[in-house]
């Protein structure tokens, strides 16, 4: 669907709505409906650019501070979250290396523009001194730490009769955002069209090992396989997305399903 717009340059877009925004298994909308689309713009000599968005669910997480000297009953302070909205910038080239094999190199910057994440900070109290109303010291405020960060990606897709295989990797090196550590990403997808039909079966594996993990281990696996009709320029898609992480909302089991539509 890209439009020529002339220098060999050409523009396509997407939006989307889905029932769960799930990232590598993990969901980022709270279980909850999430907005999605974006914008590409490529060069036929197979460099491009992008930018792509979503909604995620602004759920501040509360904490009870027993923080103020003589305070008796707890206070309540919420230490925010990565706000309502996702940005991903990314840059990179992909094209035909050899008959069948694409390759697919760039590099993906995460924003979380209203994000406000903070962490509580304490001074140590002096229980001969001061009238202490926790074994944590006297909360003096919050320190803001940083959301955003950069993952170069590299993959390889294979074209065999009507399957396209990919094997991909996406590594994040040692930023703040991330913990002060890095986090491998390794994936392997598979699309099956259906001969005559617009019915394509998909199936994906994941590995994540690194500060991005949703497991303590450091390491989970996510998978999903589904199904999805394309119908002109309108895609309707169902999929089982579940992993081996803690059992928990948001890392359970469930099925999701996303309505999109390429211009």
């Amino acid at each position: 669907m890209a439009a020529e717009i002339g220098g060999g340059f050409s523009v396509s877009g997407n939006a989307a709505v889905t029932t769960d925004y799930r990232f590598r298994g993990v969901s980022f909308s709270d279980e909850d409906i999430a907005i999605q689309g974006g914008l590409d713009l490529e060069h036929e000599s197979g460099f491009y650019a992008g930018i792509w968005g979503s909604s995620l669910e602004e759920d501040d997480d509360e904490i009870l501070l027993f923080a103020r000297p003589g305070l008796v009953q707890p206070e309540i302070y919420k230490t925010g979250n990565f706000g309502h909205t996702e940005i991903d910038i990314y840059v990179g080239w992909s094209g035909e290396i050899s008959s069948g094999v694409g390759l697919d190199v760039g590099v993906l910057y995460y924003i979380y523009p209203n994000a406000r994440n903070r962490t509580p900070v304490f001074t140590p109290c002096d229980p001969l001194t001061q009238n202490c109303a926790s074994s944590q010291g006297t909360f003096t405020g919050f320190t803001d730490f940083d959301t955003d960060y950069i993952e170069p990606y590299a993959s390889l897709s294979y074209t065999i009769g009507p399957a396209e295989l990919t094997t991909g990797i996406a590594y994040a090196p040692d930023q703040s955002a991330i913990g002060d550590d890095d986090n491998l990403y390794l994936y392997g997808d598979v699309g099956v069209g259906i001969p005559n039909t617009p019915i394509t079966i998909n199936g994906h594996l994941g590995y994540t090992n690194g500060s991005l993990s949703a497991d303590t281990d450091d390491d989970y696996l996510d998978w999903l396989i589904g199904i999805d009709v394309a119908v002109g320029p309108m895609t309707l898609g169902v999929a089982y997305v579940d992993t081996n992480a803690p059992d928990v909302p948001g890392l359970d089991a469930t099925i999701v399903g996303t309505l999109g539509i390429s211009f």
